[in-house]
């Protein structure tokens, strides 16, 4: 990341952390957040990415997700001014949101709370859940022959008192991408069909996407809403609906991994267990870690230094663990010697 820039003090970095797998995170999002005096973060992001900001830095949670309860305007109000105040205290501001801030994040409204206060600001888009999510479920979002138009909206308010237009949206065809909908699925459903669209349209709802929990539940159009509540579906779930839907089947990669849909727990010390947890998570699995080890050299290191100094004495040296190898080779090489000193 040498050719990034580095963050500065007095400036807020509006930061997408995309859906939920922290892999997806730019890497100039990652820069920034390493240098962090302060993290403001919303709820759903995965934990390990407050991981990446320094051990001095203070995290705050700012509790945003899906929909909108009815103290939000002032809640948002509060955190806009927490933001000013960071960074008018001369402090590196990363505000850390789900997705893409410009995309139903409500990062516009922060960005213009700071420029109306003065306050420098810059803005890192991150992968939107309209695209990844989709994606991990198998689902391209256009496909030649089947969809040349993808359209995103939201789904968190009630569709008979809402002011997305649902009939011109069942006209425009295409692939639609509905966020924060699942409470709301069978009215906008029915609100899609009375538009145009055909019940027999096929629709999908992802809930956890780009995670380890990830469900994705098949159906139409006429059929969503009570395959969802079979499923007990809730959020957060984006839906999508469109013929690419049909993709599924053959693109379908995410779930179908070994280990998807299991939980692992890892007990080796912490040093040890990025390497096994990379791995099992590449095959699906959700992994915890809860060290139960911790290694320390011998309590008394005289007899292994006086075996190195003698080790041209020695026909064989048994190692039983990786860690053995460890605490024989760096006095070794403390020592001023290498391997070339076993013959």
């Amino acid at each position: 990341m040498e050719h990034l820039p580095h963050a500065t003090g007095g400036c807020v970095y509006i930061v997408g952390a995309g859906p939920g797998d922290p892999g997806l995170l730019t890497t100039k999002g990652a820069r920034f957040l390493s240098e962090a005096d302060v993290v403001f973060y919303d709820d759903l992001l995965d934990p390990r990415l407050l991981e990446l900001a320094p051990g001095t830095c203070e995290r705050v949670y700012a509790g945003h997700r899906g929909g909108r309860p009815a103290d939000s305007t002032r809640r948002q109000d509060e955190l806009n001014q927490q933001l000013v105040e960071a960074a008018r205290a001369g402090r590196r501001v990363v505000r850390l949101k789900g997705g893409d801030p410009y995309v139903f994040g409500r990062g516009g409204e922060e960005a213009i709370a700071l420029r109306d206060a003065g306050i420098p600001f810059e803005v890192v888009p991150g992968v939107s859940a309209a695209m990844a999510v989709p994606a991990y479920a198998g689902i391209p979002l256009t496909h030649r022959g089947l969809s040349q138009t993808a359209t995103l909206v939201t789904g968190h308010e009630d569709p008979e008192a809402a002011e997305v237009d649902w009939a011109a949206l069942a006209k425009l065809g295409g692939t639609l991408v509905i966020f924060m909908g699942s409470r709301n699925a069978g009215a906008i459903a029915k609100a899609l069909v009375a538009g145009g669209r055909q019940a027999e349209t096929p629709a999908a709802a992802i809930q956890w996407g780009t995670r380890p929990q990830q469900h994705t539940l098949l159906a139409t159009l006429g059929t969503l809403e009570d395959t969802m509540s079979e499923a007990e579906l809730r959020s957060p779930v984006l839906m999508v609906v469109g013929d690419v839907v049909e993709q599924r089947e053959a693109l379908e990669w995410f779930e179908g991994r070994s280990l998807f849909g299991r939980r692992v727990l890892i007990t080796r010390s912490r040093e040890q267990s990025r390497p096994l947890r990379l791995m099992l998570e590449a095959e699906g699995g959700e992994v915890f870690e809860l060290p139960l080890l911790h290694l320390t050299g011998p309590e008394n290191p005289a007899p292994l230094e006086t075996a190195l100094s003698e080790l041209e004495h020695y026909g064989w040296v048994v190692f039983t663990s990786p860690n053995a190898v460890r605490f024989f080779f760096d006095p070794l090489q403390e020592s001023g010697r290498d391997a070339r000193a076993l013959g």
